[in-house]
């Protein structure tokens, strides 16, 4: 590596061949370790993926994605701004559209009331942007445009050499707990001291203190032609304003937060996109669902997941109007419907117990697992229309509890299995069922795998097929 001579220049063999700086790949792969790491974890989710949220640690912290309804990759990152946000979402959209031929769906913008005034390259973090480049191929307002692209010229130099995965092998054997890092979510509550109050709040002050107001022009402009793209080629648009604690919202810039939702108004309107907004909804969060001054816990998380697949789950453009999901408790009505279900030729066959049965013999099981403490039985509906249903049986010591689960023909395939369990999941751990979740699932029954998998349940291989687990509430490390 050429940085260990001191002299280079000195060397007998200079100007006779090409020397490669290995320690600058090195600076572009740990500068931002967390975008690092996602980036390489985005080589291969974009092969699924049918949208993209971009935007800050926010929504990167703030969202679970392997929770989600659908497959939606994360681009959000610390620190970025709406001209990384754009390029990273132009790298994704080549990627899905021409060189894997599908369609992208859903373009989620993470929005604060201060994002419109922020140029990451005109902070103090602005190397940062260093980070991006394998991805943006730009460098916005850095002189340094030149030698970041000869830099990568080099890299694909030594990937022909070495293998194209080369720095991501030494990256990762340089930073071993990145994913533990980058994946776990916080369990803390934001409690802070009155001194440490008192410094959030100058940290607040700071991130509104803004006075650019070209910056603000460059980022509407930058929001109007992403909006353009989007719409042109039909792509869901939603801006998604996140939540922050009370303490952010006193102290947000009131002149700011007016601008910003005024501008997102007029690009709704005008563009077709949509707008979730969640922040200083008191009556849904609180500082309980804080880890500090400004990121979401697992358990704040968790809520804007949950808003997130209300949202994806309503198909905005059904001729019905929009889907309204609820999963409730089964009753005694829903005999009749859970027997349907259970006879269903394609539910018999992906169950392990294929024979069909009378409805006699359902009645007297269903009456027995009403009043067993050991098992819950869970109803989805969409719009009050019942579409499937997911049952949790827990073992006597209280520890796991065996799901399964069954969507009517009418709606298979159109996302309910994932939110469906999502939404059981979340349930069952707030009531404190079990500590663990088990499943086991045919050889051939391909796309209740797939859904498992989705929801971040550990997979083994088993003479079946496969059986799947996953620790849930506090156990789960916040995964």
């Amino acid at each position: 590596m050429c940085s260990q001579y001191e002299n280079i220049a000195g060397m007998h063999w200079f100007g006779q061949v090409r020397l490669l700086r290995f320690d600058l790949f090195r600076l572009m792969n740990e500068i931002s370790p967390e975008a690092t790491y996602q980036q390489i974890k985005n080589k291969k989710e974009v092969t699924t993926a049918a949208g993209i949220v971009c935007g800050m640690s926010y929504e990167q912290k703030g969202i679970c994605y392997e929770r989600l309804a659908r497959d939606i990759m994360c681009l959000a990152g610390p620190s970025q701004d709406l001209y990384t946000d754009y390029y990273r979402f132009l790298w994704a959209y080549d990627e899905i559209t021409d060189r894997q031929k599908r369609r992208m769906e859903y373009c989620i913008i993470g929005m604060s009331a201060y994002r419109l005034w922020r140029d990451l390259s005109r902070g103090s973090q602005r190397l940062r942007a260093l980070g991006f480049y394998p991805q943006t191929k730009k460098l916005h307002h850095l002189d340094w445009a030149e030698d970041a692209a000869g830099v990568w010229e080099d890299r694909r130099i030594c990937e022909k050499l070495m293998g194209q995965d080369f720095l991501e092998r030494d990256f990762l054997g340089r930073f071993p707990g990145i994913a533990e890092i980058c994946e776990t979510k916080r369990e803390e509550i934001y409690t802070p001291s009155k001194e440490q109050r008192e410094e959030d709040a100058k940290s607040i002050q700071r991130i509104f203190h803004k006075p650019y107001p070209e910056t603000y022009k460059e980022n509407l402009a930058i929001l109007e032609r992403w909006l353009e793209f989007l719409q042109k080629n039909s792509i869901k648009t939603v801006f998604l304003f996140m939540p922050f604690p009370a303490q952010f919202c006193e102290l947000t810039n009131g002149e700011m937060k007016r601008q910003t939702y005024l501008a997102l108004e007029n690009l709704c309107r005008k563009y077709g996109a949509d707008l979730i907004d969640l922040y200083g909804d008191q009556a849904a969060f609180s500082d309980a669902d804080f880890f500090d001054w400004s990121h979401l816990n697992a358990a704040g998380a968790a809520k804007v997941t949950r808003y997130l697949n209300e949202y994806l789950m309503r198909g905005t453009k059904r001729e019905n109007g929009l889907r309204e999901l609820h999963l409730r408790p089964a009753d005694a009505q829903d005999c009749r419907f859970l027997y349907e279900l259970r006879n269903d030729p394609l539910v018999r066959a992906g169950s392990f117990h294929t024979e069909e049965i009378p409805y006699e013999q359902h009645q007297k099981w269903y009456e027995q697992k009403r009043k067993n403490e050991n098992s819950r039985i869970y109803i989805l509906e969409d719009a009050g229309a019942l579409v499937g249903q997911v049952r949790a049986d827990r073992d006597e010591r209280g520890e796991s509890a065996e799901i399964s689960y069954a969507i009517a023909e009418r709606a298979r395939g159109k996302g309910y299995a994932s939110w469906m369990l999502a939404a059981a999941e979340e349930q069952l751990s707030e009531k404190g069922f079990c500590r663990e979740l088990l499943a086991e699932v045919k050889n051939d029954n391909i796309a209740s795998q797939k859904v498992f998998r989705k929801l971040g349940y550990e997979e083994q291989r088993e003479d079946y097929g496969f059986s799947y687990r996953r620790a849930i509430g506090k156990n789960a490390g916040g995964k």
